[in-house]
């Protein structure tokens, strides 16, 4: 009895057209039955075989979305695919993918491929080089003429020397003008609304420098926090989402005020809870005559009922 042979998965890199092969047939020179095309027979590992496979849905939907009768010269305005997370995305227009790399959603190591292409290669290619064909010329000549105005919005650092200031000049104030308060002006009362505040104000504006730097979404192939959940986590637990935002933000190209941000909240935690302790001390001390006012009273009252008598 005969033994089944065992085939090899191969593919063609022209059209991405899925084949089995006898054995003999690897290192050799094969015609696709789809496209016609020659290529050398291989053996292919998963990883090429999953980017075969993306070529020839590329392809499919290239195709499908181009109408027959279009000029080959004609500018295709979105025909740029990419894989994230291994799985096939688009397609984009060019401007679209210096978008995405100016946002942090793909980065050099991102596959992309487009039609003429006969295999997926690093994005890095496409954006450093402007490797685009003949009909996206017009597309990348706009892009010349109309950079992007908002890449040197987010360098502004001042958002982070507001951030890492502010708790400083709330305990500032704190210090110098609930200190000289007596216990009439309630003390207890404006101490929690400056801290209150403060932690309000720094989570806002944690959040909205989170949203003019483009958190939320993809860098490095993980998607980042987003500004409602800095603002959320401000609030729930400031004392360890303040510093730990201002260490984050040094991975979008700004100055890391992480160790400054630390000892910020040291001082702002410390002057209030000093404060605090110090304005329950003096009530404390107040109960206290309070107390020994009253017992006077009392032995005065029960020495005036024994006179009477």
């Amino acid at each position: 009895m005969k033994q089944a042979m065992t085939m090899i998965d191969t593919g063609c890199p022209h059209c991405g057209k899925d084949m089995q092969i006898p054995p003999h047939y690897e290192g050799r020179e094969v015609t696709c039955p789809a496209c016609d095309s020659h290529f050398t027979a291989k053996r292919l590992t998963t990883k090429e075989q999953t980017q075969l496979r993306f070529l020839a849905e590329a392809r499919r939907i290239n195709q499908k979305a181009t109408p027959a009768a279009a000029s080959a010269s004609a500018p295709v305005a979105s025909s740029i695919y990419v894989l994230i997370n291994n799985q096939q995305q688009g397609p984009y227009a060019i401007d679209q993918i210096h978008g995405m790399w100016n946002s942090g959603s793909i980065t050099a190591d991102t596959l992309f491929w487009q039609e003429g292409m006969t295999e997926w290669e690093p994005v890095q290619a496409l954006i450093a080089h402007e490797h685009v064909p003949l009909r996206h010329t017009a597309v990348a000549v706009t892009r010349t003429a109309s950079p992007q105005p908002q890449e040197s919005t987010p360098k502004s650092d001042l958002m982070g020397i507001v951030l890492f200031l502010l708790p400083i000049a709330s305990a500032a104030l704190m210090w110098f003008w609930i200190s000289q308060m007596n216990l009439l002006q309630n003390p207890s009362a404006t101490l929690g609304l400056i801290g209150i505040g403060t932690v309000l104000l720094t989570s806002a504006l944690m959040a909205v420098e989170a949203s003019q730097l483009g958190m939320g979404g993809l860098r490095d192939g993980k998607r980042t926090t987003s500004p409602v959940m800095w603002f959320i986590g401000g609030v729930a637990l400031w004392i360890i989402t303040y510093p730990v935002y201002l260490y984050e933000r040094s991975r979008f190209g700004l100055t890391n005020y992480c160790v400054g941000g630390i000892l910020s909240c040291l001082i702002f935690t410390g002057v209030m809870l000093t404060l605090n302790g110090a304005i329950d001390s003096r009530k404390s001390e107040v109960r206290r005559e309070a107390d020994k006012i009253q017992e006077n009273l009392r032995e005065v009252q029960r020495s005036l009922e024994r006179f009477s008598r």
